[in-house]
């Protein structure tokens, strides 16, 4: 029989295809999962962060939010940026832990050597009780009252506080050796040790000896911790062969629960701030719930690793210790991350997300398989299709045929039942693909958009909308409206029309479209926010909701009244009613904000990263509440670090001051930020980052200050209150009361010493001005005196006996000139040297006549001087010739001479009178025997001394003898008068 060509190539077709659905069926198979692992997100600190060892024995944080260290290098505290170590001298082991705080907040430790030490500000003190034998690793616990329990070879010692001495608990029998672990809780002190466990009360030891399980009851006394939760005590025994939950009750230890095998060796029971007890293993963590119930599906945290301790901060972080690799941070036990590492996905880069009605997620990957997962079985079945490692582009799930449609550089159709596949043709660069209604579907490509139709494995484009590229389009059923969003514009077709839309005359450039229950469409734009339309109009822009960077979003999602956006920096749930909003990023876990599409699911939301898929619950609180600490560690004054106080007063000169603080807020992550401000100086706020953690104020004036700063987590939520510290810088001396006060009685004792100086100046001045003028008038009397003015007259009137009247009338004159001259110069101070010339040429000229042509004299003037320009004090040389023809002259015998010269000198006015008189010593024994004082000459020193004391001129007056052959031959007078400004 012939069979026609068509119809074998049909069979051949066919039958390949069954083959490849069997063996594509058999890889589904092979890599199904029947559990689907995960892990939360976290981070790492270890000794490439600056811990100082990667083998971590303990962890703690203190009421200051510190996180104390204990490594095999030493004890550390770490408060998110810097670690501070702490060392003693007597450490004869340098590994740390057990690590314990008092009620007085006072930080303890210990080594592996059982030493004890205590930390007190910066320091470790040793505080180890020698007389305590210790051959064993000792254990310590501290009870409410401050009171420390440590164990011995003999048993265990209390050491009270009140009495400041260790004594030894009541009723030991010396068989308690080796306790593993102590613990204190409602007045007993329960104890581990390797021969029994118990308790002691009011000076009693009890042991247990009572279980309900006696086959397994000898496993507590091989290593045994204790805990208290729920207010009970429970054990947590490592056995030869598992490990197992106790509980005290009453005198007997009930056993509650084996632990799974896998966590091999425990090290620690711990009980965090939530309730939830955590034990750490040579394999892992695992958590519990306060009815000891495994928690996150019996999930063991960080598996591979050896896990010394567990602890939760006051944010909410998890801190996990291991033995090998640092220190590991969960900010969060919500967000957990699925990669290919940790769980059995085929690839880490998630690229595409959608579901069906029946709790399944399907993942596609950039490796180009897709994966199958189960919410509810945690089940994962991967579909690698033949000969294609292209990233998926979109995926679509069909809910009237429950098939998925994947798209890659291929085009395939899956059964999400089988997981069987398969090619469909035409279906190249698809990038969105979904029904519009019972025959037709939408197709958008790198090219165009168009109406499509699935038949015979094969994809029928019967009608065409526009060649442009379509980066993402939604069917609006309930109005049969198309909205498609091309690299040029967003279009809306409907009833055969097309209409761009426009968002203040701007094309919108749409990266998704979301239909909402509220009859909203929204769409996400490249640059201007999220868009709502109601009836293509615009009703709401959340362009500037806080998180949207430079108007991007990405994706949309939405859940009720939330609507879900993936932007720049955040994930953004937004309340479409209240108008709240919330924003996630890696502080709250998300290990990466390049989030490829979002899917909601079962109550949890889906994220498809390059790092993986992300998952968290849709009610996750989003804002870290808690306030972070602040505190100020240093106070630095003119470049010299000091001791920290609340208060400091200082010096003028000491006003270069620097402040450094701290912040905590681990889960910031050092992206916190403080402000600070110096009320005194400015009221102002100044803002800086967590790295620049001082103030510096360089040149403080007086005054009183109050500095405060407040650290502001990654939410803005700010310290509770702010850290303060009060200056004071003093006023300078000369600004200080007592200064003004000594200024003031200085200055007044100034002013009444200038006071009482010038009134006695002034007095001195009035009785030097009445002294000179009674000079003026004494070198008058003495320059007119009765005796010249009569020989003068006698001359005159024996001129006019000799009747000789012209002569008579000629020094009549003379003398009326004279005596003129003379009263008008006692009327000044200072005349001219050529008004004293002419008075002493009057005045010779009358003395000749008296002395009947006997007398010769001269007047010598020097030829540099000139007479009418120099002034001299009045009345000062008269005297002086007067006495040189008085009692010079009158008394010689035959020629009398007497010369009058007046030189020029540099400084001053020399003026010499030479007489050849009988001299000094003859003329004195004259005036002896007469009992005479010459007037003159006693009234002109007296004016001398006046003028130099009043007028400040210096003249000095020396009288010279002149002699031949030790005979007197006359006088010689030298007054020398110095250059002044009369």
């Amino acid at each position: 029989m012939f069979t026609p060509a068509f119809s074998n190539e049909g069979g051949i077709f066919s039958f390949f295809a069954f083959v490849l659905r069997l063996y594509l069926i058999f890889l589904s198979l092979l890599s199904a999962a029947l559990i689907f692992a995960q892990h939360p997100h976290y981070y790492q600190i270890d000794d490439r962060a600056g811990l100082p060892s990667n083998e971590v024995y303990y962890l703690l944080q203190d009421s200051n939010r510190l996180v104390w260290i204990g490594t095999s290098a030493g004890l550390f505290n770490y408060d998110g940026s810097e670690f501070k170590s702490f060392k003693n001298s007597n450490q004869n082991s340098r590994a740390v832990s057990n690590i314990r705080i008092d009620v007085d907040g006072k930080v303890w430790c210990q080594n592996f050597s059982g030493q004890l030490f205590y930390v007190d500000g910066d320091s470790l003190h040793y505080a180890s009780e020698r007389s305590i034998a210790q051959s064993n690793y000792p254990v310590y616990t501290v009870d409410e009252n401050g009171d420390f329990y440590i164990s011995s070879d003999s048993g265990i010692y209390v050491f009270k506080k009140s009495k400041k001495q260790f004594l030894s608990l009541a009723n030991q029998d010396g068989k308690l050796s080796f306790i593993t672990d102590v613990l204190c809780n409602n007045g007993r002190v329960y104890y581990a040790a390797r021969e029994r466990i118990g308790y002691f009360e009011n000076g009693k030891l009890s042991t247990i000896i009572k279980s309900n399980r006696p086959a397994q009851f000898s496993d507590l006394y091989k290593q045994s911790f204790f805990e208290v939760v729920d207010g009970k005590v429970v054990v947590l025994a490592h056995g030869a062969n598992k490990n197992s939950i106790w509980q005290f009750s009453n005198d007997s230890l009930l056993w509650l629960r084996d632990l799974p095998a896998k966590l091999d060796r425990v090290f620690a029971l711990h009980k965090d701030n939530a309730g939830h007890i955590w034990v750490g293993s040579s394999n892992g963590a695992l958590c519990l719930d306060e009815n000891l119930n495994d928690l996150y599906g019996g999930t063991l945290f960080f598996s591979s690793k050896s896990i010394s301790d567990v602890v939760a901060d006051a944010e909410g972080n998890y801190w996990f210790s291991t033995l090998q690799d640092g220190i590991f941070i969960v900010p969060s036990l919500n967000v957990w991350i699925h990669t290919a590492e940790n769980s059995e996905l085929p690839d880490t880069r998630i690229r595409q997300l959608t579901k069906d009605g029946n709790s399944n997620l399907f993942i596609g990957f950039q490796n180009g398989k897709v994966s199958k997962y189960n919410q509810r079985t945690s089940e994962l079945k991967t579909i690698a299709f033949p000969n294609s490692h292209f990233e998926i582009q979109e995926l679509y799930f069909d809910s009237t045929t429950q098939q998925l449609y994947v798209a890659q550089n291929n085009f395939w159709n899956v059964n999400v039942e089988n997981l069987s596949t398969s090619f469909l043709k035409n279906g190249d660069n698809i990038k969105s693909f979904f029904r519009i209604d019972k025959q037709y579907f939408f197709a958008g490509t790198v090219n165009d958009a168009t109406i499509a139709v699935v038949r015979n494995n094969e994809i029928d484009r019967i009608s065409n909308f526009r060649k442009k590229r379509v980066r993402c389009a939604k069917y609006e059923e309930s109005m049969q409206r198309l909205w498609v969003g091309y690299s040029d514009g967003l279009f809306v077709y409907e009833n055969g029309n097309s209409e761009e839309l426009r968002l203040e005359r701007k094309p919108i450039f749409a990266t998704d479209i979301l239909l909402t229950e509220d009859k909203k469409v929204w769409v996400s734009t490249m640059s201007q926010g999220v868009i709502a339309f109601n009836q293509k109009q615009v009703v709401e822009k959340l362009n500037e909701v806080v998180g949207i960077t430079n108007g991007y979003v990405r994706k949309l999602a939405s859940k009720a009244d939330e609507l879900w956006m993936t932007a720049e920096h955040h994930l953004i749930r937004y309340n479409t009613l209240s108008k709240q909003t919330s924003l996630f990023n890696h502080f709250d876990g998300l290990p990466s904000l390049e989030i490829a599409d979002i899917e909601i699911m079962d109550g949890k939301i889906f994220l498809a990263t390059p790092k993986g898929l992300v998952s968290l619950p849709l009610n996750m609180l989003a804002e870290n509440k808690v306030p972070p600490v602040v505190a100020i560690t240093n106070v630095n004054i003119n470049n010299h670090d000091t001791t920290l106080h609340a208060n400091y007063e200082l010096a003028y000169s000491s006003n270069n001051i620097k402040i450094d603080f701290r912040g905590i807020a681990f889960r910031s992550r050092g992206e916190f930020t403080f402000k600070y401000r110096l009320l005194g100086l400015d009221t102002n706020w100044i803002e800086t980052n967590s790295s620049s953690n001082f103030a510096r104020y360089p040149s403080l004036p007086a005054g009183n200050y109050t500095f405060e700063v407040v650290a502001i987590n990654e939410d803005g939520v700010e310290s509770m209150k702010p850290e303060t510290l009060q200056l004071t810088i003093l006023k300078p001396y000369w600004q200080q009361w007592w200064f003004y006060l000594l200024a003031f009685l200085l200055f007044g004792s100034v002013l009444s010493t200038v006071f009482y100086l010038r009134i006695r100046a002034l007095k001195k001045r009035n009785a030097l001005e009445k002294k000179l003028a009674n000079s003026q008038l004494s070198t008058l009397k003495a320059q007119m005196n009765p005796h010249f003015m009569f020989n003068a007259l006698s001359s005159i009137q024996d001129l006019v006996i000799q009747q000789k009247s012209e002569k008579a009338q000629l020094y009549l004159g003379k003398f009326s000139d004279l005596t003129r001259k003379v009263l008008n110069a006692s009327g000044n101070e200072f005349i001219t040297l050529d008004a004293e010339i002419e008075m002493l040429s009057l005045y010779l000229e009358l003395e000749s006549l008296r002395f009947e042509g006997e007398l010769v004299y001269s007047l010598n003037i020097d030829e540099n001087l000139e007479p009418e320009e120099m002034k001299i004090p009045s009345m000062v040389i008269q005297p002086f010739v007067e006495n040189a023809l008085k009692h010079g002259l009158l008394h010689q015998q035959g020629k009398k001479q007497l010369i009058v010269s007046f030189t020029k000198m540099p400084d001053y006015l020399l003026c010499e009178i030479e007489d050849n008189g009988i001299g000094r010593a003859a003329s004195a024994e004259i005036k002896k025997r007469k009992q005479h004082q010459s007037f003159a000459t006693r009234a002109t020193e007296e004016r001398l001394s006046l003028l130099r004391d009043y007028y400040h001129i210096k003249i000095e007056m020396r009288i010279e003898d002149k002699t031949v052959a030790d005979v007197a031959s006359g006088t010689k007078v030298i007054l020398k008068i110095f250059q002044f400004n009369s």
